[in-house]
């Protein structure tokens, strides 16, 4: 087939604009996706001291590497990547342990629950002669009938609280790499300590959000477990119990209290407000520290009582034949043993128990005041903007390249 000359003048002429064209829109998205220069800012690291020996920089850096990842929200860092690195293990360590706790505190319900009624019912009998119960309390085996009918729901919620407040908790360490933020600090004058400004909105983030998605219901479902946690303690000479926990009333009247407080933008005036807010403020703060020792001896006082309780029924039973009867009680002798100091510091491993998620320098063992929280209207830190992307994605992602890499090994076989 043959063109005429004219026509093939037409065919190259719009060949040529074609190519034009695109040239135009190859440019145009390059000169998109070309970043801006970057110029650094001076940096001021005087809080970061606190949290990181040694800092590095003198100049804010641009984010990159994991920074970039686990905090999008940072632009322009005061964090080398050794000093998040430094930061990012402690919120990890950190998180194993209150994922321990959870775990700790589904195990000891189970124990609880998993008790026959005969069993149940001979030790509320050995705990009352005690005198380990208190007059005023739930009853124990109300308790282990609630925990009983609410065991997945406790769950459930155990789990929501938990991630609800280790994610605003660690979202702290990207705040303290962002140069920005340094304007929300305030030196003490003795200089070991300082105040931090955080915006109103994380007193609405906790309490609203708290009760809309339930991750508030956790506090009022531990008081059935502080009755056993009370009682182990009592028969251990041993002071624990689970804080803080909410009965109905008090929930209802929190709830109460924290929807007048966000609706009238009451959390600075009111002090009734300011108070409920900073007692459960999450600014590098774990919430669940005080329960964290009271859950882990009551596990193992509990199946150390559960173990004489067996033990002195076989004894009965060998000795003289006759069943067990109902009003048996354990000897002195073995109740010495539960409380005996020698053997809860054998049993007993070395408890972690943290208040702050990034420690600060000597914060925990010598100053546990290093950081006061001041509620402010507009300004100052929040929490939920700052938001850790945090490690469960990062496990999950782990997860599935493992997962991925064993089938394709597989088929490769």
């Amino acid at each position: 087939m043959f063109y005429s000359l004219s026509t093939l003048k037409v065919i190259t002429m719009f060949t040529a604009l074609l190519l034009v064209q695109t040239s135009q829109q190859s440019r145009a998205l390059l000169e998109e996706k070309k970043e801006p220069q970057y110029h650094p800012k001076s940096c001021n690291n005087r809080f970061l001291k606190f949290f990181i020996l040694n800092p590095e920089l003198t100049e804010s850096m641009k984010p990159k590497g994991e920074i970039k990842r686990l905090c999008p929200q940072v632009q322009d860092s005061c964090c080398s990547t050794t000093e998040f690195n430094s930061l990012l293990h402690q919120v990890l360590e950190k998180q194993f342990i209150v994922g321990r706790t959870r775990l700790e505190t589904l195990d000891l319900i189970s124990m609880i629950i998993n008790l026959t009624d005969q069993q149940m019912n001979d030790l509320v009998q050995i705990i009352h002669q005690k005198e380990c119960i208190k007059t005023d309390s739930i009853p124990l085996l109300l308790s282990r009938t609630k925990l009983k009918e609410n065991y997945s729901k406790i769950g459930q919620d155990i789990t929501k609280a938990f991630n609800f407040f280790f994610k605003l908790s660690t979202s702290f360490s990207c705040s303290l790499c962002e140069q920005s933020n340094e304007k929300h600090f305030a030196m003490h004058e003795d200089q070991k300590a300082f105040n931090i400004e955080v915006n109103q909105n994380m007193c609405n983030n906790i309490f609203l959000e708290g009760f809309q998605n339930g991750s508030l219901e956790i506090f009022k479902k531990l008081k059935y477990l502080n009755v056993f946690v009370e009682m182990l303690g009592c028969l251990t000479n041993d002071d624990i119990s689970l804080t803080p926990i909410l009965f109905k009333n008090d929930y209802s009247k929190m709830r109460e209290k924290g929807i007048f407080c966000s609706t009238n933008n009451n959390w600075i005036e009111n002090q009734e407000c300011n108070e409920m807010c900073i007692k459960y403020s999450v600014v590098n703060r774990n919430i669940f520290s005080d329960v964290m020792e009271s859950i882990s001896k009551s596990k193992k006082y509990f199946s150390d009582l559960v173990q004489e309780y067996i033990n002195t029924v076989n004894d009965i039973v060998q000795s003289k034949g006759t069943p067990l009867l109902t009003k048996i009680s354990l000897d002195q002798e073995s109740i010495k043993r539960l409380a005996d100091e020698d053997i809860k510091k054998e049993k007993i491993p070395l408890i972690t128990k943290f208040k702050y998620f990034v420690e600060a320098v000597g914060g925990e063992k010598k100053n546990d005041k290093v950081m006061k929280i001041e509620i402010v209207p507009t300004k100052g830190i929040d929490p939920s903007k700052w938001e850790m992307h945090l490690v469960q994605e990062s496990i999950n992602k782990l997860f599935t390249f493992v997962s991925l890499f064993f089938v394709v090994f597989f088929f490769k076989d």
